[in-house]
């Protein structure tokens, strides 16, 4: 069923439902073609209201497009269209003011499931030692979860799925039953891309980009989902048992990518002791067999994780609850598992990047903070140069870019 043709409550978010029913002048807005005048406010951005009625700011600046907010209306009046037999009316609301309300206000009280019972579901279909199914519950839950979009990037998360084939299939039938259809067609502004090829993937103008891939070897992926099992159950079963809940687990998910969760400048130096202690165990364990997203992983799977339990902000328990998740999933990397590329192949850094990390050591020296525009006075490199280097610098974990990525920290040399 796709999301716009959703008609029952049970189908619903908890924030939907609350807009629909509870709330007057209060949606996420949609505006009118190119309009930045005239918008609509739906239940959210997945739903379209059926409501007949249209709002017009006065003055003052717009709301961001799917921006949740509260409207006060100056006044209204009620538009009557006909022709050939056909009437109808629309109301115009003559907006004077609004203001943003948090989504998390909405759905954390009224939280349609304990984020627990979404990890017990993802581990469902499979059969195992218990603590390698709680880190494949909890690693499938962060990837669903996603991240919200920062300053620099789109949202999103990478999942690297290590595994035989008949594993794959049950990791995709749990995702495909949690996951609206609309969110896996690639027009989708919050995009899941679960595939059985390792490719380059253009994330364009949407949102969110989440990708998951079999066995990859190239992609930068921040999530390790290894499903060293010894069996799968039966889908069939599996949805004989659940099928009730989809509609549930759909619903939750939704709520949970309406939070836009942040991490407080207080969290940098644990985030960096982590980076480190994540970096090191890489090293010590000679590589793995994907390539490891060093200097993001750990805040991208902190907020993932903030966001699964509805937040509004990542915690230092929450840092030290996905460190210890990836320290877990990595060591169950079976021995059989070949490392594809040595890590001097994946970490050593190219010309460019090797001239802005010497610019950068030499200006500002290591194991500190400065800015994005500090950081392009400092280095000789063209300013396409300078983004790509960085980039790249951070995916290697020579440095984090924190502060909504207006912020690096240098680090060490890996």
């Amino acid at each position: 069923m796709k999301l716009d043709d959703r008609i029952y409550g049970s189908q619903m978010s908890t924030i939907e439902r609350e807009l629909l029913f509870n709330r007057e002048n209060t949606g996420f807005v949609r505006f009118d073609g190119n309009s930045r005048r005239t918008f609509y406010l739906e239940p959210s951005p997945f739903l379209v209201s059926d409501k007949n009625e249209v709002f017009y700011l006065i003055s003052g600046k717009a709301p961001g497009k799917n921006e949740l907010v509260k409207v006060e209306v100056a006044d209204s009046e009620i538009i009557h269209k006909g022709g050939k037999g056909r009437f109808s009316k629309t109301k115009v609301n003559f907006v004077k003011s609004w203001e943003s309300i948090d989504p998390n206000s909405i759905s954390k009280a009224r939280s349609l499931m304990d984020f627990e019972e979404v990890i017990d579901y993802l581990k469902m279909p499979y059969i195992g030692d218990k603590g390698v199914l709680d880190c494949i519950g909890m690693g499938s839950a962060l990837y669903i979860s996603s991240t919200p979009p920062r300053t620099r990037q789109v949202g999103g998360i990478n999942a690297a799925v290590l595994g035989k084939q008949k594993n794959w299939n049950a990791y995709t039938g749990s995702m495909n039953a949690v996951i609206p259809s609309d969110f896996r067609r690639a027009s989708s502004d919050y995009y899941y891309k679960l595939s059985e090829q390792d490719r380059e993937f253009e994330t364009g103008t949407r949102r969110e980009v989440s990708l998951s891939y079999l066995n990859p070897a190239v992609t930068p992926m921040q999530l390790p989902l290894i499903l060293d099992i010894e069996d799968v159950k039966s889908r069939s079963k599996i949805n004989a048992y659940c099928k009730e809940d989809y509609s549930v687990l759909n619903a939750h998910l939704l709520d949970t990518l309406l939070m836009n969760p942040s991490i407080p400048a207080s969290l940098d130096p644990y985030i960096t002791e982590k980076t480190y202690e994540l970096r090191n165990d890489l090293m010590d364990m000679g590589g793995l067999p994907y390539n490891q997203d060093l200097g993001s992983a750990i805040s991208l799977m902190g907020l993932a994780y903030s966001r699964l339990q509805h937040k509004t902000e990542c915690s230092k328990d929450d840092v030290k609850e996905v460190f210890d998740f990836w320290v877990d999933m990595t060591h169950n990397v079976s021995r059989e598992l070949s490392t594809p590329v040595t890590l001097t192949e994946l970490y050593s850094l190219r010309r460019t990047e090797k001239t802005l990390y010497t610019d950068l050591c030499a200006a500002f020296g290591t194991d500190v903070a400065v800015s994005v525009e500090e950081a392009k006075k400092a280095t000789s490199l063209k300013e396409s140069q300078f983004e790509a280097a960085l980039e790249k610098l951070n995916l290697k974990g020579y440095v984090l870019l924190m502060g909504n990525y207006q912020t690096i920290r240098i680090l060490c040399k890996v």
